[in-house]
């Protein structure tokens, strides 16, 4: 049996309601007692390998670094040392080790460095209901010129945005279809969640922002067409470690643990920041953005909310870490009359010859997608304001170039933002002033840079539901120019799973309307009484008619039996921390929007 659904997408115009701010603040007041981070003594190489082979350099990071945990537990033979997370990108680990053997973990001579594992509070401050404004259009969108590229028909479709974040709320109107889906798109570094969630909110204000749907009645993300994974590096108490936020990051260049399927995100998104740390050179997670980096990912950041608070004359270069590191793009925020938003942190570069920010986009009173309160409210949104909220302006846009563009080098695509973006004033204030979506594309176009191929492919490479599930869902996504309609033939083929038994048989065609980008195939799976192993089908896609088949065309559908599953004991706990940490989480808890 085979159902289909899909998504429609159409311009229309926003609308605007009563705003909140307010700011969020990653407090640390002690270090964690008996946690450490151990970085081995090595010269990290992890972007050289990534650049130069992807698979072949994963395999190899993971290799050394089996090697050295199996010399770190031989070294500590007789301790209680416990290894809890293996941070294999950047060649360390994160360990659990008492005070009575601290110094002989320190002395080992392949050991660089034991330091204390932080761990970071998120509260709230200051949050203020503003005044009524009166307005009734939103034009955050039409601000960074978008409108020639949507009517073009290029609207995201074909990549896939890694929000590292709160987590998403997969129950949002503007964002349950847009999930990659699949067991490789999300992320629980503390094991808390093994689906999306998220009990801010913050993340799914963020993600919307980049490409959510029209679910209340007026687009609210910039790629709408675009796919989102989720990493979340705060936990369900509102504290976030160095070491979570690092193995969140290292997830991003192999969600899936396979290095053999090409299954990263395009576009790694950050609106985060450490706070105490205006105008750093110190960045902890330096390793990780280069590795990312180097397979031609693009690197988001808010350059943080500290306003005019720095070390530089005059309070300047308030940007906060890791904005400034020269992998990713730090953006700041305006307002609607073009005037810097007065909490939007400033350059200059105090530790290199960045311009800092990069560029600014809209960041007063946006709309965005709010908590659902477990699917009660599908289509709830707010107004929120903050770099937190304009820089997924950039990511978006960056999905926007990249879903007519295939360009050779990744560069290209962010030298088109910088290149064409309009000057506002002082580069320490505006960057290179605020992209202008269109006109880089128009760069792109005489830089002669190859058009993404018109495919047709499945979302995800690797796919496992529970045989309690109803049923399965399965995401099928084409890129490149949608504007013709296009079909697909699709079957299933058993594997250890068995048709009539174990789920029922899919075939069919899968039909693409012009301008339709996402097709999802709901595959009903069987929940009998015996006892048994984890068994699987695939799905195989053939007979393309005007659509390239692309190299997703087989994907294996894995079923969890519930009567055999086994339930893993996740790290858990909580306590807090030293040094302040900010996230540039500015005010999404508000009155809900409506247009």
């Amino acid at each position: 049996m085979i159902r289909l659904s899909a998504i429609t997408l159409i311009v229309c115009c926003l609308m605007a309601a009563p705003p909140i701010w307010g700011q969020i603040v990653l407090r640390q007041a002690q270090e964690l007692p008996g946690r450490y981070i151990v970085e081995f003594e090595v010269v990290n190489e992890a972007a050289f390998r990534l650049k130069q082979d992807r698979v072949a350099g994963i395999n190899q990071l993971k290799h050394h670094q089996a090697a050295r945990i199996a010399r770190l537990r031989e070294a500590m033979t007789g301790t209680d040392l416990q290894v809890l997370r293996d941070l294999w990108l950047r060649q360390s680990v994160a360990v659990s080790v008492s005070d009575t053997y601290l110094s002989r973990l320190r002395q080992l001579s392949f050991v660089a460095e034991v330091r204390a594992e932080r761990r970071f509070r998120v509260e709230t401050q200051g949050v203020t209901t503003l005044p009524e404004s009166g307005e009734t259009v939103q034009d955050n969108l039409a601000r960074i010129d978008i409108d020639s590229i949507w009517a073009e028909g290029y609207r995201g479709q074909g990549i896939v945005i890694a929000i590292l974040d709160s987590g998403m709320d997969p129950l949002h109107a503007d964002l349950v279809d847009r999930w990659r889906g699949g067991d490789n798109s999300w992320f629980d570094a503390y094991g808390q969640h093994d689906q999306p969630k998220d009990l801010t909110g913050h993340g799914t204000a963020v993600g919307s922002i980049v490409l959510g749907g029209n679910a209340s009645g007026s687009f609210i993300g910039v790629a709408p067409n675009a796919l989102w994974i989720a990493g979340r590096i705060f936990d369900d108490s509102g504290n976030s470690i160095e070491s979570a936020i690092s193995e969140t990051l290292q997830w991003v260049v192999d969600p899936d643990g396979n290095p053999a399927t090409d299954d990263f995100p395009d576009i790694v998104h950050n609106s985060w920041g450490l706070d105490a740390s205006e105008g750093s050179c110190i960045n902890p997670f330096t390793a990780e953005l280069a590795a990312i980096n180097a397979l031609g990912i693009d690197i988001v950041f808010s350059v943080g909310n500290s306003g005019i608070s720095g070390p530089g004359p005059g309070g300047f270069s308030s940007y906060l870490t890791p904005a400034f590191d020269p992998n990713a793009i730090s953006v700041g925020a305006i307002r609607a009359d073009d005037n810097l938003l007065f909490n939007s942190s400033r350059g200059p570069d105090i530790c290199g010859s960045a311009v800092i920010p990069s560029v600014v986009a809209p960041g007063e009173f946006i709309k965005t997608a709010q908590l659902t309160f477990e699917g009660f409210d599908p289509d709830n949104t707010a107004l929120n304001s903050g770099t937190s909220f304009s820089a997924p302006h950039v990511s978006g846009a960056l999905a926007l170039l990249r879903s007519k563009y295939q360009a050779d080098d990744f560069i290209l695509y962010r030298n088109a933002l910088f290149d064409t973006s309009t000057d506002l004033g002082d580069q320490n204030d505006y960057g290179r002033g605020v992209i202008q979506t269109a006109a880089a594309m128009d760069q792109l176009q005489t830089q002669s840079v190859p058009l993404r191929s018109n495919e047709v492919g499945f979302a995800s490479t690797d796919y496992r539901f529970d045989e309690t599930s109803s049923n399965a869902r399965i995401s099928v996504v084409r890129s490149g120019d949608i504007t013709t309609a296009a079909s697909i033939d699709i079957q299933s083929e058993d594997l250890s799973a068995t048709v009539g038994d174990d789920y029922q048989a899919v075939a069919g065609t899968i039909n693409f309307s012009p301008g339709e980008s996402i097709k999802f195939i709901d595959i009903d799976l069987i929940d009998d009484t015996l006892g048994e192993a984890e068994e699987s089908f695939d799905l195989i896609l053939s007979q393309n008619v005007n659509v390239n088949l692309g190299t997703r065309n087989r994907v294996a559908v894995r079923i969890l039996d519930d009567e055999t599953a086994v339930v893993e004991e996740e790290l858990g706990g909580s306590t807090i921390g030293l040094v302040e940490l900010s996230v540039l989480l500015s005010a999404w808890a508000g009155r809900r929007l409506r247009s």
